[in-house]
């Protein structure tokens, strides 16, 4: 049987590197320990593992970073799928799966693919972690700027309105996720004028 702290301890340090290089700005050498990760948790603790859809996800968002959404898509989607089974429906890392996945698709201006993802992520938030958590402000805000390039500028304004007081009672006024959704809503305010 396989050790299970020397697996931790070997995935640990290349998911840690792999957040070092990321925050270098090293994207590519991120990947590269990334995909080792992902390769140790498919080996020896199967696909269906917690850790396997992180690292699946970790992969996933890197790509998306770097702008290459074809290859980001299908990471995401299979961390979506494998959080669903191992974690469960209402997990907040399944709702964090569902924001990215839903992300990408507003990236691609796909934002009717886009809106039903953040509003599942956001059911699932707003259950998992709570109503005032500022991960639930954040869907919010990408659900709102998503029915602003729709054009849906009411139901825009509702969606950023709510997520700016959560932000502001969860972060404060001069919080750089409140600031920026202050500007997403001045901009959905003066569309309504």
């Amino acid at each position: 049987m396989q050790n299970t702290n020397a697996i931790d301890d070997e995935l640990a340090a290349y998911v840690a590197q792999g957040r070092v290089l990321l925050a270098r700005g090293d994207c590519q050498a991120a990947l590269e320990q990334f995909d080792r990760a992902l390769a140790l948790c498919e080996q020896r603790l199967g696909p269906a593992h917690p850790h396997t859809a992180t690292m699946l996800h970790n992969l996933g968002t890197v790509l998306y970073a770097l702008r290459r959404y074809k290859d980001a898509q299908p990471y995401l989607e299979r961390a979506l799928a494998q959080r669903e089974l191992a974690l469960g429906p209402q997990h907040p890392d399944t709702a964090e799966s569902y924001n990215n996945l839903a992300a990408l698709h507003y990236a691609r201006r796909d934002y009717g693919a886009a809106l039903p993802l953040f509003e599942r992520a956001l059911r699932i938030r707003e259950q998992a972690i709570g109503m005032w958590h500022p991960d639930t402000a954040s869907t919010l805000n990408n659900i709102g700027t998503a029915l602003h390039a729709q054009g849906r500028y009411p139901e825009a304004r509702r969606a950023l309105a709510r997520a700016l007081t959560i932000f502001e009672a969860a972060l404060g006024p001069a919080h750089p996720r409140t600031v920026a959704c202050c500007d997403d809503l001045a901009i959905v305010q003066a569309k309504l004028q």
